[in-house]
This record gives structure tokens, C-alpha cells and sequence, in this order.
């Protein structure tokens, strides 16, 4: 459930920290939004996997996020329509390998989310039924690409749902 909280949080800062957003007036925060955050959006490209063995594919958005010193992160997710499944993937904005393990930081984690409501899988990663390997193959803040795998724990109320299991993701996502 961790990550599904910390994906909401992102996604949270992602939108309310929108570039050009510097504030003409004194906040009450003792830092600028602008200067913590940035949001920018890709949307063509692709967003595939296969979901417990079915073929998937989902309009693909990606926003990103800065946050300093610990570098950018993105987050790519799908759009579908109410009622299909709904994938999120997010992960540092770097070439490398990550894990949805319990990283030193938040920042060098991956994290996984499947949504068909009412219910939300993601890795846990206190939960050894899950795990999840995130490859980043292309990292820009024009173009993202990638492939990951991972296998979903749901979360919350849905007591008796099984896990999902995600394989062959890929994405490419550009401006």
C-alpha cells in the first residue's frame, strides 16, 4: 500500500507544481513550489503488457517531477477508459535498473500500480509475493523509454483478490 501512496503523492506534486508556477506574492511555505517541482507531459508513443497472460495497451501519458538534488523521477500511466485496467509505472529519470524494493530513498525505487476499481495492486515490497524490475533505456525530458515486470499484491478492502502478474511492459513515450 506504501506505494500506492507514495505514486498518489507524486502525481499530487506533479499537477500542483506546474512549470511557470512561481508565486508573485509571499507564500506561506517556506520554499516556491516552482522550485521544488516541474510538471511537463508526453503523450505519443506506446504503453504495452501483457496482464495475467492478455495482451494490454494503454494511451500513454508521462509527467515528470524534479526534486533536486535527488534527481527527476517520471511516471508513466495509461488512460483508459472507466472499467479497464489502469497501469502506472514510476522511476528515476535514468538510464539504469530499479527495483520496487524499500530503496535508502524513495527516489531510487520504482513503483508499480494496476488499478481496476475497486481494487489497486501494486508491490509491497514487506510482502514477498510481490516484486517488480523497472529498465530504463532512454531518459529525457523528451522521450522516456523502457520495459518492466512485476507482480501486483492487491491492497486496501479487496481481502481474497489474487495477485496480478504484469510481464513484457514496454513503453515509449516522446514529446
Amino acid at each position: 500500500m506504501r506505494p500506492l501512496f507514495a505514486l498518489a503523492a507524486l502525481v499530487a506534486l506533479t499537477v500542483a507544481c506546474g512549470g511557470g508556477n512561481t508565486p508573485t506574492s509571499p507564500t506561506p511555505f517556506p520554499f516556491s513550489p516552482a522550485a521544488f517541482g516541474t510538471a511537463e507531459l508526453l503523450s505519443r508513443g506506446r504503453f504495452s503488457a501483457t496482464i495475467d497472460g492478455q495482451a494490454w495497451s494503454g494511451a500513454p501519458i508521462v509527467s515528470f517531477s524534479a526534486h533536486g538534488p535527488a534527481g527527476d523521477r517520471f511516471t508513466v500511466f495509461s488512460n483508459p477508459s472507466l472499467g479497464a485496467d489502469r497501469l502506472s509505472v514510476s522511476g528515476p529519470l535514468a538510464v539504469g535498473t530499479y527495483s520496487a524494493t524499500m530503496a535508502p530513498d524513495f527516489f531510487s525505487s520504482a513503483i508499480f500500480i494496476l488499478t481496476r476499481l475497486p481494487i489497486t495492486w501494486s508491490v509491497d515490497p514487506f510482502d514477498p509475493a510481490s516484486s517488480g524490475t523497472l529498465t530504463v533505456t532512454v531518459a529525457s525530458r523528451t522521450r522516456v523509454a523502457g520495459t518492466f515486470a512485476f507482480t501486483g499484491v492487491p491492497g486496501g478492502n479487496a481481502a481474497g483478490a489474487a495477485p496480478r502478474v504484469i510481464t513484457h511492459g514496454t513503453f515509449d513515450v516522446l514529446q
